[in-house]
């Protein structure tokens, strides 16, 4: 008689809040925006998750917890860095 063993399936980790925006970084990363509570305040995450070895996407220390509040001059500075990175306009 042939035992087979039968494995779990392997699930991505859970997040923390709704997930509201995912970009591609490259082949191994992305970006994942998230809006959340976390004892009883509002936060958005931006966070890089990877591609770990069983195939499946986790989170990295790579990322930024804000206050809802500070999302204007956060926009405004990515703003003023896509104009720094590309003056004429052109991409």
């Amino acid at each position: 008689m042939n035992e087979t063993t039968v494995q779990p399936a392997v699930e991505e980790p859970e997040q923390i809040g709704t997930m509201i925006a995912e970009i591609q970084k490259n082949s191994r990363e992305r970006l994942r925006i998230t809006v959340g509570q976390y004892k009883g305040h509002e936060f958005v995450g931006i966070r890089v998750w990877f591609v770990g070895t069983d195939g499946q996407y986790w989170p990295s220390r790579s990322g930024v917890t804000l206050r809802p509040t500070l999302l204007p001059q956060l926009m405004q500075g990515l703003q003023l860095a896509a104009r720094a990175a590309d003056p004429q306009g052109a991409r």
